[in-house]
């Protein structure tokens, strides 16, 4: 998704402590981010991989819509039997509008199955479960593994878990002043071969020794 009204976000900065000021003003840093994006397709395309663009607009007033791994995620047959499209419930309003029914459509198009947990958003007591924002996926093993804080509650990364058959890997991460880190993938990547994670955001000795098994 074009980063298009990309800007910072008031509604998640309330607990992501990692956002900092910057001197530029909101038309630069549009500016910035689409000409890195622009770069990325470029790249993407020159090594063979099928690109497809979406654009908000920005009276859509969606200034993270270049993070759809957030509220959406695609899963291969290869990977759960048949290939699937999952819905995440967001906790702000801002990333809910991402959510677009023209996007959703075009998703479920190509893909078999569909998984929602939107559903949390509206619940008497809402709750949120942020895509792999929050949930950082070893596909190979299946096991999930997730930060613990406002946009990654339990009783639906276990519900995730159970109903596309992944191992989850709970712990709770913390800043260097104590507060919750909002998204499990700002400290930790799992990839093919590599694996990055910041242990020492995991002051649980039982927890980190979990994540390093």
């Amino acid at each position: 998704v074009a980063p298009v009204g990309f800007v910072t976000n008031a509604e998640t900065a309330a607990d992501n402590f990692f956002m900092k000021a910057t001197p530029l003003t909101p038309t630069q840093v549009e500016a910035l981010a689409l000409a890195e994006f622009s770069q990325m397709h470029v790249q993407l395309t020159r090594a063979g991989v099928d690109v497809i663009i979406f654009t908000a607009e920005k009276f859509h007033n969606t200034p993270d819509a270049v993070f759809p791994n957030n509220w959406f995620t695609t899963h291969p047959a290869a990977e759960l039997g048949e290939a699937t499209v999952v819905y995440y419930p967001m906790k702000t309003v801002s990333r809910r509008n991402e959510r677009r029914q023209h996007i959703q459509a075009q998703l479920n198009s190509v893909y078999d199955r569909e998984i929602s947990f939107t559903m949390w958003e509206t619940s008497d007591f809402p709750h949120f479960l942020e895509g792999t924002g929050v949930l950082v996926l070893d596909r190979r093993n299946k096991i999930a593994y997730a930060a613990l804080s406002q946009r990654c509650y339990e009783k639906i990364a276990r519900a995730w878990a159970l109903k596309l058959r992944y191992r989850l890997c709970l712990f709770r991460g913390l800043d260097i002043q104590g507060r919750p880190i909002y998204h499990t993938n700002v400290m930790m990547s799992v990839g093919t071969s590599l694996a990055v994670v910041c242990l020492e955001a995991i002051v649980d000795p039982a927890e980190s020794a979990a994540v390093r098994a």
